[in-house]
C-alpha cells in the first residue's frame, strides 16, 4: 500500500483499531460518508503484514461491484484483473488476495470461503446470502450501507453497539467542496417551510446518515402556467417516453421538461391508453410538433427497445406517411433509481405544470412514495416521462457515489 499513514478519518481509524476482536463491523452513515473507502483502505492494511489474507468484498449486482472495485483502486492503488478462472481480483506483494464478486442469490454464494469478508451497500444484499456468506469468513465481517430501506442486519448489532459506527459527509476528509455544499443544499430545502416529505427524507438519509420515513405525498407546491408561458421559456427542451404495451391501465406518455435556473417547467405532450400501435405513435409524435431532430429520452427496458427501433427506423423504412417517415431520435433514459430521480425534480425552487396537462398534473398531485421509495400508485407513466427527461436534462448523480 503506497500510504501508510492510513488517512481514513480518526473517526474510523479508532473504530477499527477498538474493534479488532469483533466478529461483525456495521458502517453506516450518508453519501460520501467515506465508509466504503475507510473499510477497503483498513483491510488492505491488515492484509499486508506477514499474515496471509483472503478477503472477499461482495455487492448484490455487478454494476455495485464496478463501483466498489473503482473506490478499491482509488482507495489503495492496486489495480484489480479479470480472468476467466479467477474473476475479478487482486494479489498483494506479500501474497494476499482480494476477490470481488457480485450474488443475488444464496445458492451461487454456497461452498464461498475466505478469512474476511466485506460486503458493501449491505441493505441491497439479500438476507439469505449474508447468512450464507457469513458462516464462510473465517476472521472478521464487514457492513457497509446507507440506511435507505428497513435493515436486516440490525442482528449482527452487539447489545452494546460498540461494533456499529455512524458517520456522515463530515468525516469523509476527502470530500471536495463542492460535494459539500451539494450536502449544505440539501439540509437548507429540508429546512424550508415548504419542505416536501422527500426534503426530508433525503436530509435524514443522505446528509445525516439516519433512516427514516419516506411515506408520503412528494409534489406537495405545483404551479401553474399556461402552454404559452412555457413556450416562452427560454431554455432547452428535453423530452421524456414512457411506453404502455397493453390496455387503458397502460398509458403512453411525452413529456417536456425545461429548466431555467431553479426553475423546473414540465408539459404534458401526449398521455394516452390507446397509442399501442407504433405508426399511430409517430403520428403522434409529430402531431405534437416534434421532429427527427428532438432527441427523445426513453426506457429501454422491457418491450420498450422494440418500440424505440421502431420510431428510429420509421419500421425499416415502411412508414410512407411523409409526417413520420423519417423517423425520430431517441436515446436509452437515464432512469437510475426512481428515488434520486425524483430527488432531481424537487430539488427546483418552484416547478410549474402547464394547465393543459390535466392528467401528469393529476399523477403529481396524488404520487405517494411508500417507506422503501417506491411509488404507491401504479398510474406514475407521466411522472416516469418528466423523470426520465429531467434525469437527462441534468445528467449525472445529484450527489456522487
Amino acid at each position: 500500500m503506497a500510504n501508510k499513514t492510513l488517512p481514513i478519518g480518526q473517526k474510523y481509524l479508532k473504530f477499527f483499531l477498538l474493534n479488532t476482536e469483533s466478529r461483525h463491523l456495521l458502517l453506516q452513515g450518508s453519501r460520501r460518508s467515506g465508509k466504503t473507502w475507510a473499510v477497503l483502505r483498513w483491510l488492505t492494511f491488515i492484509s499486508s503484514g506477514r499474515d496471509i489474507e483472503d478477503n472477499l468484498v461482495v455487492c448484490a449486482t455487478y454494476p455495485a461491484l464496478q463501483n466498489t472495485i473503482k473506490d478499491f483502486t482509488g482507495s489503495t492503488g492496486y489495480q484489480v484483473t479479470n480472468s476467466v478462472m479467477d474473476g475479478w481480483n487482486c494479489r498483494l506483494p506479500n501474497g494476499s488476495v482480494f476477490r470481488f464478486k457480485a450474488f443475488d442469490d444464496y445458492t451461487k454464494a454456497q461452498g464461498t470461503s475466505c478469512t474476511n469478508l466485506f460486503i458493501d451497500e449491505a441493505l441491497n444484499v439479500p438476507e439469505e446470502v449474508i447468512t450464507t456468506l457469513a458462516m464462510s469468513a473465517s476472521k472478521q465481517i464487514f457492513f457497509s450501507y446507507n440506511p435507505t430501506k428497513s435493515s436486516h442486519i440490525n442482528k449482527y448489532i452487539n447489545k452494546e453497539k460498540s461494533n456499529f459506527l455512524k458517520t456522515t459527509y463530515l468525516d469523509n476528509p476527502h470530500l471536495p467542496k463542492e460535494q459539500i455544499e451539494e450536502f449544505e443544499a440539501i439540509r437548507d430545502r429540508a429546512k424550508r417551510p415548504t419542505a416536501t416529505q422527500l426534503d426530508r427524507y433525503a436530509y435524514e438519509v443522505y446528509v445525516m446518515g439516519d433512516f427514516s420515513n419516506l411515506s408520503g405525498k412528494v409534489f406537495k407546491e405545483i404551479h401553474e402556467c399556461t402552454p404559452e408561458e412555457y413556450k416562452d421559456v427560454k431554455a432547452k427542451e428535453f423530452y421524456g417516453m414512457d411506453f404502455g404495451f397493453v390496455d387503458n391501465r397502460d398509458k403512453t406518455t411525452l413529456i417536456g421538461v425545461k429548466i431555467d435556473g431553479k426553475i423546473l417547467y414540465i408539459h404534458q405532450y401526449i398521455y394516452s391508453d390507446v397509442l399501442t400501435s407504433d405508426y399511430y405513435l409517430a403520428v403522434a409524435v409529430h402531431d405534437s410538433g416534434l421532429t427527427c431532430y428532438d432527441t427523445i429520452f426513453c426506457d429501454y427496458g422491457g418491450l420498450g427497445k422494440t418500440r424505440i427501433d421502431n420510431l428510429i427506423t420509421a419500421s425499416n423504412g415502411e412508414w410512407t406517411d411523409e409526417r413520420v417517415s423519417r423517423g425520430f431520435s431517441c436515446c436509452n433514459a437515464l432512469k437510475g433509481q426512481i428515488i434520486d430521480g425524483i430527488r432531481r425534480m424537487i430539488q427546483f425552487d418552484k416547478i410549474y405544470v402547464t394547465s393543459t396537462s390535466h392528467a401528469l398534473r393529476e399523477e403529481m398531485d396524488n404520487y405517494e412514495l411508500d417507506f422503501n421509495g417506491k411509488p404507491v400508485s401504479k398510474n406514475d407513466h407521466g411522472v416516469d416521462a418528466a423523470r426520465y427527461a429531467v434525469n437527462s436534462a441534468v445528467g449525472g448523480n445529484l450527489i456522487a457515489e
